[in-house]
């Protein structure tokens, strides 16, 4: 049974569950419900064969499982939240849900947000209707700031079960509450630097070698460009997270608390020359940027790809990814972001899945236990080839994983093209204070610091006027 939900609107909606018997019976077999919220890129997703969900029936393999290993929720519901809607993406989840009601009965219903806003969006409409997700997907500023509301469930002894079973979560990864885990860290993208090696004769891993290669190949308006930055707000975030990261290898901190505990921003006071200086070296590699005021995240990750640009920074793979295809798809490669004085310090963009108090906590703990066995894993991992890293560094080790890395295909040059090696340096926001700042995620979903950006890049403001300006703009926002 594959049941869709067209959501035309923002209006809270439900697709009401029923026993596993009587979904079996009435809709054919299959266990998941299918609502599509919206896509990247803001399109409407293909729903034009049979099912309606825009990709094939999936006939998923349970004849490994054995019910007794896991509980029985027969006739409970896990309604699931996540921006990833490709038709591989869907596939995944659709036999994951299978394999997951022939194990314990319980019925999915997977929700597909799309990038940017959507998702926090969604949350909060399903959380003032009083109906809560089982799960969704979230960043490590979003865990913050929703555990410290108090509205995720107690995820510890689900972080434990992964642990013994693969190996420690890094302390960084981890977002606790009074001690208690608030959500399951399961990948990392390293915010990275991909470049055409074929063009660049110099690995654009610093402030000045970035710079330097942008200006030597830049080839001017209407021609590809030596760098790439998207000034659009309101959609994903990668040049407000290129921005912290490269301002971490500058010794900048954004974040502080003050006398009374409270979280107040540093980044207009004892860290303003770090900030100013940040930003103009992003000025100066902005004249060799298209202006990009209408470059969506889905533009930029595509950018190399469609020779718009000979660089471009990204959480993740995606450059590589997009890439395929191409005469030059061999010679795309990733770098450390780049970092002043070859000081690096990335944006981790650790993130999991976590279950909503108000919610069926029960049957979420039960799906996130079944989900790391790696035949239920594995193909999360992989819907985008080597996109979302493992958190885990026992499960990248895998034989599993690794048989996944030696089919990838012959444009992927194994171990250079992975991102790997920039998980052990990488920093989230949440943890620039002790305890963790409560506020990212209302923090980095404002795009405050994007449009501090915008102030000096865009509107030719000076840095340190638009850090003193954004500043106060986010104390009036966390107060």
């Amino acid at each position: 049974m594959l049941q869709v939900d067209m959501r035309d609107d923002a209006s809270p909606h439900r697709v009401d569950s029923v026993k596993r018997r009587k979904v079996l019976k009435t809709v054919g077999g299959t266990s998941v419900a299918l609502s599509i919220a919206g896509c990247a890129g803001d399109e409407e997703p293909d729903v034009g064969n049979g099912n309606g969900n825009g990709v094939d029936d999936v006939d998923a393999d349970t004849g490994d499982i054995d019910p007794d290993e896991w509980a029985d929720l027969e006739g409970q519901e896990v309604h699931i939240l996540t921006q990833e809607s490709s038709e591989d993406y869907q596939r995944y989840w659709q036999e994951l849900a299978e394999r997951f009601n022939a194990a314990t009965g319980a019925y999915v219903r997977m929700e597909y947000t799309g990038f940017g806003m959507g998702l926090n969006e969604r949350i909060a409409e399903l959380v003032q209707a009083e109906d809560p997700p089982e799960l969704s997907h979230l960043g490590h500023p979003d865990a913050a700031t929703y555990g410290d509301l108090g509205q995720l469930a107690d995820h510890s002894e689900v972080v434990d079960h992964w642990e013994d079973r693969w190996g420690d979560i890094p302390d960084g990864a981890r977002f606790t509450v009074d001690g208690n885990d608030v959500f399951l860290p399961m990948l990392t993208n390293p915010y990275t630097n991909w470049y055409r090696d074929d063009v660049f004769d110099e690995v654009p891993d610093t402030w000045d070698s970035q710079l330097a290669m942008a200006e030597e190949h830049d080839e001017g308006q209407g021609g590809t460009r030596g760098a790439a930055f998207t000034m659009v707000t309101g959609d994903t975030n990668t040049t407000q997270t290129g921005f912290i990261s490269y301002a971490w290898s500058a010794g900048a901190q954004f974040f502080g608390r003050d006398g009374s505990d409270a979280i107040d921003p540093v980044f207009d006071s004892e860290y303003l020359d770090e900030t100013a200086e940040t930003l103009e070296f992003m000025d100066q590699l902005y004249e060799f940027s298209d202006d990009n005021l209408d470059m969506t995240g889905g533009d930029i990750n595509q950018a190399i790809g469609n020779e718009l640009s000979y660089q471009v920074g990204w959480v993740g793979s995606r450059p590589k990814f997009y890439g395929e295809g191409t005469d030059f798809s061999g010679e795309i490669r990733p770098c450390v972001w780049p970092g002043k004085d070859g000081n690096h310090t990335p944006w981790g963009h650790v993130q999991g899945y976590a279950s909503f108090e108000g919610a069926d906590n029960e049957a979420a703990m039960e799906f996130l236990r079944f989900w790391a066995e790696p035949e239920n894993f594995i193909g999360f991992y992989f819907a985008d080839p080597i996109h979302n890293a493992p958190v885990i560094e026992e499960i990248r080790d895998s034989e599993e994983y690794q048989a996944e890395l030696d089919a990838l295909p012959d444009n992927w040059n194994v171990p250079e093209d992975l991102p790997f090696d920039h998980i052990d340096i990488t920093n989230e926001l949440p943890a620039e204070t002790e305890p963790p700042n409560e506020h990212t995620g209302t923090i980095y979903d404002s795009q405050i610091l994007l449009e501090m950006v915008r102030d000096v890049l865009v509107d030719n403001e000076d840095p340190e006027t638009a850090a003193s300006q954004r500043a106060d703009e986010i104390r009036d926002l966390i107060q």
